[in-house]
């Protein structure tokens, strides 16, 4: 570790007391409807901790799925807590949304508000989840993501277990197709990922990329490529999926009428950049058409548009004016 994260962990025990330091930690950056709740269960099986989402910001949900009994209010208690539940023979599992590493810089500044030196987002990271190994979980289909998030926020079904027996569709109530949701949903997972991809591409962050589409068409050979990355925890043995697949009929009829109905999904570059895929070209793309279509709609609302006529109308007048009196 480097000196000067030493330095802040020694700083970290003086003023709060011990915490667990892993000998390893596995942090999956990701987005929403990515499918980091299929790799997180994969990476629990072959060892790699036990990683929720443990930064999500709803206090109440995580005292129910995980039972913590303890002060939220509490920067070091809530994180100190949170390496020991993910920490498993000395490996630490973590998930980070975009949002959750938000909240959780949020976190850690506070417990460095009176520090001296500066330290840098990663370095709050590592400064509790020593040795971190980063694994940024993208998907390619931004169409297809989009809508499984549109349908997540409407049921607040976000995975199912494989040995699930479907009695929980009698009490969910059925999305309904929204084009207008669903584009703002496309915007707001791409920009997601712009950002991990930016922010770890100008830090210089080592990372492995995985591809959802890759991971589920061959899982096994994702999951011993991701331990060989991790530096391997001995001998896995790859388990079976262990989440149903939430796409349905619904989810296909919905890209068809959405693809149909968005004529700037046809537009050769935006084709060009999905087919790549090329996020950030998509992201520069989908920017200006949103950028120009708001800018367009607000210029049409400005006064001065609106009363352009009649000051066009005046200006003429006076302008007509001026010239006969000065005749």
């Amino acid at each position: 570790m480097k000196q000067h994260l030493l330095v802040a962990r020694d700083y970290l025990h003086e003023m709060y007391g011990d915490f667990l330091t892993p000998e390893k930690t596995c942090i999956v950056l990701s987005g929403p409807r990515s499918g980091s709740n299929l790799l997180l269960r994969h990476l629990e099986a072959i060892g790699y901790g036990k990683p929720v989402e443990a930064f999500h910001g709803n206090n109440e949900r995580i005292k129910r799925e995980h039972g913590w009994d303890i002060n939220f209010d509490d920067p070091f208690e809530f994180i100190s807590h949170a390496i020991e539940y993910q920490t498993v023979k000395g490996i630490c599992g973590v998930k980070l949304g975009w949002y959750q590493f938000q909240h959780y810089l949020k976190l850690a500044r506070e417990l460095f508000k009176d520090y001296s030196a500066p330290l840098t987002d990663w370095d709050l990271v590592e400064v509790f989840f020593t040795n971190p190994s980063y694994i940024h979980l993208v998907r390619k289909n931004k169409v297809k993501q989009a809508i499984s998030f549109s349908k997540g926020q409407q049921t607040g079904v976000w995975y199912i277990p494989a040995d699930d027996d479907g009695e929980y569709k009698n009490y969910v109530l059925p999305p309904v197709y929204d084009r207008e949701h669903i584009e703002r949903c496309f915007g707001l997972v791409l920009s997601v990922d712009a950002q991990w991809m930016t922010l770890l591409a100008s830090d210089q962050i080592s990372h492995k990329v995985v591809w959802y589409e890759e991971y589920v068409a061959d899982y096994e050979t994702q999951l011993r490529e991701i331990d060989s990355y991790m530096g391997g925890v001995g001998e896995i043995t790859v388990p079976e999926l262990p989440l149903l697949k939430l796409a349905d009929k619904t989810t296909l009829n919905w890209v068809e009428r959405f693809e149909s109905e968005t004529p700037w999904l046809k537009e050769p570059l935006v084709k060009k950049a999905m087919e790549k895929p090329d996020l950030l070209l998509l992201m520069a793309l989908l920017s200006n058409n949103f950028f120009t279509k708001a800018e367009d709609q607000y210029f049409l609302q400005m006064p001065s548009t609106r009363t352009k006529p009649i000051r066009k109308f005046y200006y003429s007048v006076r302008r007509k004016l001026k010239k006969i009196t000065q005749i």
